[in-house]
């Protein structure tokens, strides 16, 4: 347990760093939002596609944990809006509340945690991961704050978001370079490197400076069965899924369980506010769910045997 909490503090002391650093005026809101900009355009999908560039894409990739992981995110979506629906809670809001059940911090936690706890090739298959997911978490969050209005959704935004990101362009072009057979040379290599070695750290400095402590309020049962459901059943029930199809390697389950117990994602409250969901909800959701995580990572990892 001690080497676990080696792992998962070193973590959020960072994002800890990044709470305080804005606090205290050492980074500015102009700061974070370009480092957001840089993040999300730049650095993310150059480390996305340098780490599975580099990887043995034939030998690592594996359909049934993606397909594991993508059908807890569906049967999320599905419980969360049921679940809305039986504490009857107003439409903005349930759709406000499964969203954050089930698109989680994949990419600024997720990839952070994967390559702490399971190094180099944890992290590229997390990469793999994210080519897959980011697209579906997209146009599933979409759909979700738009119930009620479906007629409104138009394909060509859906079609954006999911051709349009940089991290599924990244995705895509690491995959189509690994099965080229290619040998990266070595001033492109080190320059990828370079650049991608910037990308957890920045990321967890902005993630936490993001975090709004006085977002954790209203209804304390919506947010603590939000969190529930984020941080202990969805991983709950990718482990079950994994169990019986029995087609993955144990890298590969961990990779999988620690993406699902990822927190809720901070994109889940700018959605909230640009397409009338319940922003206060949403951020008492996805602060309760960072918070907690420390927490829960950790019991993950230990249930998982990490070392």
């Amino acid at each position: 347990m001690i080497h676990i909490l080696e792992i998962v503090m070193p973590i959020f002391l960072i994002m800890a760093a990044g709470f305080v650093f804005k606090r205290t005026g050492v980074m500015d809101e102009d700061f974070i939002s370009s480092a957001n900009r840089l993040i999300y355009q730049v650095f993310l999908p150059v480390l996305v596609f340098e780490k599975i560039a580099r990887s043995n894409f034939t030998e690592l990739f594996n359909p049934v944990p993606v397909g594991v992981l993508l059908g807890t995110i569906l049967i999320m979506s599905v419980l969360g809006f049921l679940y809305a629906r039986v504490l009857k809670i107003p439409t903005a809001s349930a759709a406000t509340f499964t969203n954050n059940v089930f698109r989680a911090n994949y990419a600024y936690i997720g990839l952070p945690v994967c390559f702490y706890a399971l190094g180099d090739e944890g992290l590229a298959l997390a990469s793999i991961l994210l080519a897959f997911v980011v697209p579906v978490v997209n146009v599933l969050s979409i759909v979700t704050m738009n119930l009620g209005r479906l007629s409104e959704i138009k394909v060509k935004t859906l079609v954006i978001e999911v051709l349009g990101n940089p991290i599924v362009l990244a995705a895509l072009a690491g995959i189509a370079f690994a099965l080229s057979g290619w040998q990266m040379h070595v001033i492109l290599g080190r320059t990828l490197s370079t650049l991608s070695s910037v990308t957890l750290p920045l990321a967890l400095l902005a993630m936490g400076a993001a975090i709004n402590i006085n977002g954790l309020r209203g209804n304390i049962f919506t947010t603590g069965s939000a969190v529930v459901m984020k941080l202990i059943l969805f991983p709950l029930i990718s482990c079950l899924l994994l169990n019986m199809v029995n087609g993955s390697s144990a890298l590969w389950d961990k990779v999988v369980i620690l993406m699902g117990a990822s927190p809720s994602a901070m994109v889940n409250y700018v959605l909230a506010v640009e397409m009338d969901g319940d922003s206060e909800l949403a951020n008492s959701i996805i602060v309760g769910t960072t918070i907690v995580s420390i927490i829960t990572f950790a019991v993950w990892m230990h249930l998982l045997g990490v070392d």
